[in-house]
């Protein structure tokens, strides 16, 4: 159970760090 909730949380992470890096370009 625990250890889900952890992938969940990495996995969200992951996709707004990635986000991040793709919009990061748009902004500046």
């Amino acid at each position: 159970m625990a250890t889900t909730r952890i992938l969940e949380w990495v996995g969200r992470f992951y996709i707004f760090l990635l986000l991040g890096f793709l919009y990061l370009p748009i902004i500046i």
